[in-house]
């Protein structure tokens, strides 16, 4: 690897977690450049403590007066009633000089972008970027930043650094998801408690056929920081705002000294070893790894035998708080004090190294009392340094004051420290004037939220919907099948608008030219779904391009190279199933348009993420609708339009793991296998090597009725097939469209959140 970026001195900024105020102050103390934080309301972390709206602006203050930064984590799904109380609720933070908000909805980030232009967006790792397409994608809607998904290699970062311009935010430290961020329903399917809402409640380190194959160990980049620094990444972050605050000052302080040794020159010495020891005795999952930076996946990133952490050494635990916060972090400040008979006192001060205040008027001065002439006992120079350098509670600390005293005077104690607090209290509104901020003058931002505007046709696509047997408003049937072996069952039914197949299930072009025209001729229309994730490779820029022009057990060439970068292969179907933001930029840049169908991990939750979606394609898109919203919600929110889920497995996890090769070894062949939990229940895992990804889906499938959609009035009727055989295909196919006896495996199912709902 070049280390052309560590040559033009790339410091990266070291991010720490703070859960609470206490966290907060040992961040700083221990040497964090910056802290993430959540408030009361909207954070992936609802079980932290949290912080109060006066905490939090008292924190933008104490660290923007040592030259650090706060970022407020908004990083959860909203609902409709929830996103109009959002521009209420960041506006104090944004007048205070708020630095950035992390977060991982749509609509959200597109009324911040419209109510705080000035106010910078970082994409959380829930929104599972994996390329430079979705960066690009956000990067066009105002994202400053990104905070990729963490199952990336280095190489890929320094590819989506590279073509997108973006800042990259990357986790060096703590706790790891089994899933991609963002792209796991498991707490939520299971327990009601979402992980998109900040509620996760685990699942994950619960034991499965008696051993933890879905626990990941803990990471630790201690030992390839210098590699991530030559990288260029552009923030070190440390998980942790659930930790205590002996693990947010261990795990910063002993991160800060590293990095500092590198920058210069070393960190490769006995000291780095010993510290390297230390950061590890403080919590450990049954081991640590280096994550996904130089590994795909593995079984030795698992925590097998157990899932809980180690409590780790109390002593040096201990040890390390009372290192790196036994001196609170302050401001360090200059000063001179001018004490003349007759003439007003003056106190000047300044901060040690004004250019941490670029944009402040970094010197001030104020006047006090006038000083009297000594009648008894005169002031020195001692006397007066005593008085003024009190500094208590403030975020400030002399490092030199210079008295400057004419002969036999005298001020009382009162009236210098009069003069002391007037002067700190005036520098402290002077460097902190530049951070704060008018809200727009607009009250555009902070009026309703208007309801999306959904298309009524689609270019160079006939998608009006055929009447049918249930009244010509009745939506069509959407069908999704896993490979081909069902279609011939498909084509005749009626009812059925829709169908989808894998763009993977194709060997040759010839084929996929076949099987759109057997289903033209039967009066319906064929849609590719594509992967579930999308990451490209660094021998194709076109990865999609390359993913379709090869068998899923071999390399002949689908068709030739100049008709699959024109998308020739996609053109053949008359629309995509898509599930990321990176194959949405991928789609636009080709210039396709046809249907778009947004599957349910391009989260929609309230109508203007709705809106975002719609107007990023000239044709728009079609969205699916969500599955964590119940029926009251739903009605609400509206559906009109939309792909609504009737019958399937849902998604609970999408994974870089792989439980099979975790299981029995990775032997390169797709394929199913079940894991049990702890009350019997089967998981269905399938895993499909061509993308080198895992899909572990409920024990039992979605369940609705179309009664229950009379009142939604949804476009399409989605049934989605996953682990049936083509005959169970047909019965389910049968009791929807023709209403025939309920088949045996939908006698055991469930209506998801349709009636409950999540918090």
């Amino acid at each position: 690897m070049t280390d052309h970026h560590f040559k033009e001195k790339t410091i990266p900024e070291l991010l720490a977690p703070a859960g609470n105020m206490g966290c907060l102050k040992a961040a700083l103390s221990a040497g964090a450049d910056a802290v993430y934080l959540g408030g009361k309301r909207f954070g992936a972390r609802a079980y932290a403590g949290n912080f109060e709206k006066e905490e939090l602006l008292q924190a933008l203050d104490t660290a923007h007066l040592l030259g650090r930064k706060i970022y407020l984590t908004l990083n959860t799904l909203l609902k409709d009633n929830e996103l109009s109380e959002v521009p209420a609720y960041v506006a104090p933070f944004y007048e205070q000089g708020l630095d950035g908000i992390i977060t991982q909805d749509l609509g959200v980030a597109d009324l911040l972008r419209q109510s705080f232009p000035a106010l910078p967006i970082h994409a959380s790792t829930q929104m599972s970027i994996t390329a430079p397409e979705g960066a690009l994608f956000l990067k066009e809607r105002g994202f400053t930043r990104i905070v990729p998904a963490r199952e990336l290699s280095l190489s890929e970062l320094i590819r989506m650094k590279e073509e997108s311009g973006l800042a990259l935010e990357c986790f060096i430290h703590g706790a790891l998801c089994y899933s991609y961020s963002g792209k796991c329903l498991f707490s939520s399917l299971l327990g009601g408690r979402s992980g998109n809402r900040g509620r996760c409640a685990g699942p994950c380190r619960l034991p499965y056929q008696g051993k933890y194959y879905l626990s990941a160990k803990d990471i630790c980049c201690f030992d390839i920081l210098k590699e991530l620094m030559e990288a260029g990444i552009d923030s070190f972050k440390i998980e942790g705002r659930m930790k205590t605050e002996e693990y947010v000052a261990g795990v910063t302080g002993l991160y800060r000294r590293q990095i500092d040794r590198i920058l210069q020159g070393g960190g490769e010495d006995r000291e780095a070893a010993r510290d390297r020891e230390r950061l590890l005795s403080l919590y450990t999952r049954s081991g640590h790894s280096r994550g996904y930076y130089f590994t795909r996946n593995g079984s030795d990133m698992i925590s097998l035998s157990s899932p809980s952490y180690e409590s780790g050494d109390e002593a040096q635990k201990a040890a390390l708080l009372k290192e790196f916060t036994e001196v609170p972090p302050k401001c360090l400040i200059t000063g001179e004090i001018t004490l003349r008979e007759g003439e007003p006192s003056r106190l000047t001060l300044r901060p040690y190294d004004p250019s941490a205040f670029p944009e402040a008027d970094t010197e001030i001065s104020v006047t006090g009392a006038i000083p009297q002439k000594a009648v008894n006992q005169a002031l020195t120079t001692e006397t007066v340094k005593k008085q003024i350098l009190k500094c208590g509670n403030t975020s400030f600390v002399f490092s030199e004051l210079t008295v400057s005293l004419g002969q036999e005077l005298f001020m009382t104690a009162g009236a210098l420290n009069q003069l002391r607090r007037d002067g700190l209290r005036e520098l402290e509104a002077s460097l902190l004037r530049p951070f704060r901020r008018k809200l727009p003058e607009s009250d555009v931002a902070f009026a309703p939220v208007q309801s999306a505007r959904r298309p009524d046709h689609f270019p160079s696509s006939d998608l009006s919907v055929p009447s049918s047997d249930h009244g010509e408003d009745a939506p069509g049937f959407h069908i999704v099948l896993p490979d081909l072996r069902a279609l011939e069952i498909v084509l005749p039914k009626k009812g059925v608008y829709l169908i989808t197949v894998p763009c993977t299930a194709f060997s040759t072009m010839q084929e996929l030219a076949q099987t759109a025209e057997a289903v033209h001729l039967a009066g319906k229309k064929l849609l590719l779904s594509l992967p579930a994730v999308f990451r490209s490779s660094e021998a194709d820029r076109n990865g999609l391009n390359k993913l379709m022009s090869e068998h899923a057990t071999g390399g002949d060439v689908l068709c030739g190279e100049e008709m699959l970068r024109s998308g020739e292969a996609l053109t053949l179907a008359d629309g995509v199933l898509i599930d990321n933001l990176e194959e949405l930029y991928y789609i636009k840049d080709i210039k396709y348009d046809k249907l778009v169908i947004a599957d349910l991990h391009l989260y929609a939750m309230n109508q203007r993420a709705v809106s975002v979606l719609m107007r990023a394609l000239p044709q728009g898109v079609v969205t699916t609708v969500p599955v964590e919203l119940n029926q009251k919600e739903l009605l609400a929110r509206s559906v009109t339009g939309e792909d609504m889920m009737l019958y399937g497995y849902l998604p609970m996890m999408i994974s870089a793991q792989c439980v099979h090769g975790t299981m029995q070894g990775c032997d390169h062949k797709p394929g199913l296998l079940y894991l049990k939990d702890r009350y019997g229940n089967d998981l269905p895992c399938m895993n499909h090597c061509r993308t080198c990804t895992n899909i572990i889906y409920n024990s039992v499938p979605l369940c609705l009725t179309v009664r229950d959609t009379v009142r939604l009035k949804p476009r399409f009727l989605r049934l989605s097939f996953t682990v049936e055989e083509p005959a169970e295909i047909d019965d389910i196919i049968e009791y929807y469209v023709n209403e025939k006896p309920m088949p045996a495996r939908l006698q055991k199912h469930t209506k998801g959140h349709f009636n409950r709902g999540v918090e």
